[in-house]
């Protein structure tokens, strides 16, 4: 990740240096949470006066010390950086952040329920806490994700409160950032979505971000539109995965080879080389929740949605892969000892929420297996769920006297491994490479027994151990 870590500090050192050019707000962000932390430090970062607030009088504290309850790149420097200049404020006074703000952004969570459908009451809090506290003009935002509709029922709900319409605007502006990378993506966006109704709202807003790169796209449309636009961002890429994956799935029975074929498809400008990896299944805190969400709403609509039924199937599917590849190479598990490298549903990050590793480590301790693990962020939230599981201090130890390994997340220092260390550590040398991130070559080499997602096995890897050095000379595989 080198490469977006060069791109991230471009981009600070740029906006660093145009910060004066530009009016600021004071900006209250209500939620610290991934979205609210991040979004709250990159309005920062772009000079305005920010105080991210929330209810959490213990997280507040922690954060004010330097303590950032979350893994993501550079965040901690940047948190610090913004703070020293006075510009990055943390409060558990709702009230009083309220009424200092000229712009609040909500940027609560909004979890699924059993039904699939976004958990709203944290934003309803919200809502009530402004109306309560309002004392002159305020524009308001919405940036966690909700339902398509929400902006407008929310307006209905503030006119109702009887608070004189002239003292608020309400916008939604949802947030398009990717874990591990949240920092660059906030400050040098693909496009910055704005739903509003009201030329002075839109002219505020636009004004608030006028210090990210001049040549942002900005789409101006209603909320309902701009809401809608969110999920069907984050359901087309679980789609393209969930495709990605049974196709992989289809090239372990046939023997045609996956990352040939993505790479090939990516040279195809209808549908460009991202999210085309295939691997253990898609996690974190969006998609997943965003599919669930879409379906339940098409579903109150009476509106199939087929594809995105489909797509939610098939990552469950996709869970049980692993296991039955692992199968394929050692047959029972039963007192086993299995190493996890990877708890994180993807690197760069050390959120779990609905990562692959949760449905591996409860399939493999209802096999009667043993397991040890080791992921270089995600090991302290995972124990929350998984507390009697081993939690290793590197890969070697993890990988120390087990019957096989299996990679589910694409770490950077996975693919580092020396394999000639491991294999003396292990009681056998198997791997299930989920995220195709060790080299065929190297495995066979060094007397690995090892599966693929889509590139084959040991049994039936001719292809990629005569043609994977030329594959990787041009770049075809890294």
């Amino acid at each position: 990740m080198n490469y977006i870590k060069k791109y991230t500090l471009i981009v600070l050192t740029l906006i660093e240096s145009t910060q004066q050019l530009h009016g600021s707000f004071n900006v209250t962000v209500l939620g610290t949470g991934y979205v609210g932390l991040v979004s709250g430090t990159c309005l920062a970062q772009i000079g305005h006066n920010v105080i991210c607030a929330d209810i959490d009088q213990d997280k507040i504290n922690r954060i004010s010390q330097g303590e950032i309850p979350i893994y993501e790149t550079d965040l901690s420097d940047l948190v610090t950086q913004n703070m020293k200049k006075n510009r990055l404020h943390f409060s558990s006074n709702i009230p009083e952040s309220i009424e200092k703000s000229d712009i609040i952004m909500i940027a609560v969570n909004t979890p699924s329920k059993e039904n699939g459908q976004a958990d709203l009451a944290a934003l309803e809090s919200a809502i009530a806490s402004i109306a309560k506290h309002i004392n002159n003009y305020k524009l308001i935002v919405i940036k966690s994700t909700v339902p398509i509709g929400t902006s407008n029922q929310i307006k209905i709900l503030l006119d109702s409160l009887e608070i004189t319409k002239s003292s608020f605007d309400l916008i939604s502006n949802p947030e398009f950032l990717r874990e591990g990378i949240a920092l660059y993506d906030c400050l040098h966006p693909d496009r910055i979505v704005i739903g509003s109704t009201n030329k002075k709202a839109t002219k505020i807003i636009k004004k608030l971000y006028k210090n990210l790169p001049e040549k942002t796209p900005i789409v101006v449309t209603d909320p309902t539109t701009s809401e809608a636009i969110k999920y069907a961002s984050n359901t087309f890429l679980a789609l393209k995965i969930s495709f990605m994956n049974e196709l992989a799935n289809l090239c372990d029975a046939t023997g045609a080879h996956a990352s040939t074929i993505a790479y090939a498809m990516g040279l195809d400008k209808r549908i460009s080389p991202e999210f085309l990896k295939p691997g253990p299944g898609f996690g974190g805190s969006c998609f997943p929740k965003d599919s669930f969400a879409l379906v339940h709403m098409a579903k109150e609509h009476n509106v199939p949605f087929l594809t995105v039924q489909a797509a939610l199937q098939a990552n469950d599917f996709q869970k049980t892969v692993p296991l039955t590849k692992l199968k394929s190479l050692i047959g029972n598990l039963a007192g086993k000892k299995i190493a996890i490298l990877g708890l994180a549903f993807k690197s760069n990050t050390d959120d779990v929420r609905y990562s692959p590793a949760i449905a591996i480590i409860c399939a493999l301790q209802q096999e009667g297996a043993t397991i040890q693990t080791y992921d270089p962020q995600a090991m302290a939230n995972m124990k929350k769920l998984y507390p009697q599981i081993s939690y290793c201090s590197d890969s070697y130890e993890a990988l120390t006297g087990v019957h096989a390994a299996i990679f589910l997340t694409d770490w950077s220092e996975f693919s580092a491994l020396d394999l000639k260390k491991a294999g003396k550590l292990m009681f056998a040398k198997t791997v299930v490479d989920c995220r195709n991130i060790l080299t065929p070559i190297d495995l066979i080499e060094n007397g690995f027994e090892y599966q693929t997602i889509g590139n084959g096995g040991t049994k039936n890897n001719f292809f990629s151990y005569y043609f994977c050095p030329d594959l990787i000379s041009r770049n075809v595989y890294r």
